[in-house]
């Protein structure tokens, strides 16, 4: 709703209107000024029968013509109902709504508006239909001269009431206003405004009158005239005119006789499916209610009271909202009628039944990969550089095969260094023995050991710049060596890491969620991402400990294959499902939302 709706200019320009065509326009601009998101507008009239229907207003200029919108006012026109076209790939909606009168189908106003909704088209339709009263007055005026001045302030009135309710913020505050204000302008004693609450109706504002006690016996008694007024579903006045002398109002009556003899009208707000409230104007007993008034009170009490209403929802907390809309639910579904709502609703209730009955397998899946039983790791022996690395990762090797080789020339120079020593200490030490030197042969002696332990260091470091696979296998880790000859590295720099071909376990990362649902020897299938084959496992050892990996929590369950085909390699991954047992369906569709309603409950409960 838009504050265009209360502006005096607007409607300054509306009264100062010089002909009908100009009254049109200016109540057009004003109708789309006060519908949030319109964009443009059109009115389609014609003065006669025998005369064809064209548009006589655009809004906001003459190039305000669109496609949408005239086939939007020739639905309206060809089936005499209102029409919201709401386009799912198009933000503009097509709003139209037909001109009726006493002289059948007048004409079609039709509206272009951005942003609309379910809810927002049903507002913007209510607000275009409210809206029409101000042309069907024009209509009337262009029609019968008579009684023109009298008419134009029966529409300023209720224009006047409508734009005090869509003022006031409030839905108790806007009660009152509207109260007060209906009291002033129709010379009234009381006013005084209900709305139906558990099929009862509540006083929601008397006029002039802040606070009031709902227990009086002039409330019970303004309350029955409500309902009596509710039950009749039409407006009453009291007394009844010459043609209506035979009916019986009791209440109305008691609430006059009691009170002084007041002249009462009493006006049900209905939003066309049921009643919402009343609204009850008394004048003094002098002051009648002629059927001019009547239907002044009745057009003005409605618009305003249905307005009234949608404050009141709005103002109801959320817990309420969804309380109704569970009411309305069970009445449609055990009320009379609505076919479709009570099959929907065994047919709910018998799946629902079914599947808290039936129980299913329940397995636990989780990501699974293949590692070998034993994984033998290769490291640098000492520091050196590349020399051979015949092998790399993903080849498949037997034991004792070559896998790499450092560079060992600097130790074969110390090798011939030190057997020359050597060779040259024995010499040198039997020449000492045979000249009978005996500290010369003890100092040799030392020495020749020296040089012996020395030499041995040089081949036990010879021996170690070779390194050969363990047992047979593939290689599953390492640097690409082969292409990176005499490259440092370090003792003890990890080379390459080799698992058997045939010896094979599988770990399984499973969710903290299904972790208490799992327990050793439990058995379960593996199908893997690169072959169809369904593998069968059994459970042998839960970690105790998790690692987090993409915002959740995972254990690592291990287990062994009952059979290995050729065809597996380590590091190969799929999906594992671990059976459980025998479970309720619903309890295994619904498990993870119940678990995730747990917690959040317990993290925001007292």
């Amino acid at each position: 709703m838009n504050s265009t709706f209360l502006d005096p200019k607007a409607w300054e320009a509306l009264n100062q209107a010089d002909s009908f065509e100009a009254y049109v326009k200016s109540w057009l601009a004003l109708l789309c000024a006060s519908i949030a998101g319109t964009e443009r507008g059109v009115v389609v009239l014609r003065k006669n029968r025998e005369s064809p229907y064209a548009p006589i207003a655009f809004w906001p200029d003459e190039n305000s013509k669109t496609e949408g919108l005239m086939k939007a006012a020739e639905a309206a026109l060809d089936t005499g109902k209102g029409v919201c076209r709401l386009l799912q790939n198009d933000p503009t909606s097509q709003l139209s709504y037909p001109v009726k009168d006493e002289k059948g189908l007048r004409g079609v106003i039709a509206l272009e508006v951005r942003g609309l909704d379910a809810s927002s088209a049903k507002l913007a339709m209510r607000l275009l239909q409210w809206g029409l009263a101000g042309l069907l007055f024009a209509l009337q005026r262009a029609d019968n001269h008579q009684g023109n001045q009298a008419r134009e302030s029966a529409l300023q009135a209720v224009l006047d009431s409508v734009a005090l309710v869509l003022e006031n913020q409030g839905f108790h505050k806007a009660c009152l206003v509207l109260v007060t204000h209906l009291a002033s302008l129709l010379e009234c004693r009381r006013v005084t405004l209900g709305f139906v609450e558990s099929r009862h109706y509540r006083i929601k504002a008397i006029s002039h009158s802040i606070a009031f006690s709902e227990k009086t016996q002039l409330s019970r008694a303004l309350e029955a005239t409500m309902t009596e007024a509710g039950e009749m579903a039409q407006c009453l006045v009291f007394p009844p005119p010459k043609t209506h002398e035979n009916r019986l109002y009791p209440a109305h009556e008691q609430l006059s006789g009691s009170y002084g003899g007041h002249a009462i009208c009493t006006v049900p707000i209905s939003n066309g499916k049921s009643i919402l409230g009343a609204l009850v104007l008394e004048r003094a007993g002098e002051q009648s209610f002629n059927e001019e008034t009547a239907q002044l009170c009745e057009t003005a009490g409605t618009m305003a009271g249905l307005i009234l209403d949608l404050k009141r929802e709005n103002e109801q907390g959320l817990l309420t909202r969804a309380a109704k809309q569970f009411k309305a639910l069970l009445v449609k579904i055990m009320g009379p009628g609505y076919p479709v709502w009570k099959l929907n609703g065994l047919l709910l209730i018998g799946l629902v039944v079914f599947f808290s009955v039936t129980k299913g397998g329940f397995r636990v899946s989780a990501d699974a990969e293949l590692e070998g039983a034993v994984q033998q790791s290769v490291f640098a022996p000492m520091n050196g550089f590349i020399k051979e690395a015949p092998v790399r990762v993903g080849d498949i090797v037997k034991e004792n095969d070559l896998l790499f080789k450092l560079d060992d020339t600097d130790l074969l120079l110390e090798q011939i260094k030190w057997r020359g020593q050597q060779k040259q200490y024995q010499q040198q030490y039997q020449k000492a023995l045979a000249e009978k030197k005996q500290a010369d042969m003890q100092v040799l002696k030392a020495q020749l050991a020296q040089a012996k332990a020395e030499l041995e260091l040089v081949e036990k470091q010879l021996a170690r710049t070779k390194g050969y696979a363990p047992f047979e296998g593939i290689i599953i880790k390492g640097e690409d060596w082969y292409r990176k000859l005499g490259m440092p590295v370090e003792r003890g720099n990890l080379l390459f890491e080799i698992a058997p071909l045939k010896n094979y376990h599988v770990i399984l990362q499973v969710d903290e969620q299904d972790i208490t649902e799992i327990r050793e020897q439990q058995v379960g299938n593996l199908v893997l991402t690169s072959t169809d084959h369904e593998l069968s496992f059994q459970v042998t050892q839960i970690t105790p400990i998790s690692e987090t990996r993409e915002g959740r929590n995972y254990f690592r369950v291990e287990a062994n294959l009952e059979q290995a085909p050729a065809l597996l390699q380590p590091g190969m991954k799929g999906i594992g499902k671990i059976k459980v047992g025998e479970r309720h369906l619903i309890w295994i569709w619904t498990r993870g939302l119940v678990n995730w309603l747990r917690v959040w409950t317990w993290s925001w409960w007292p």
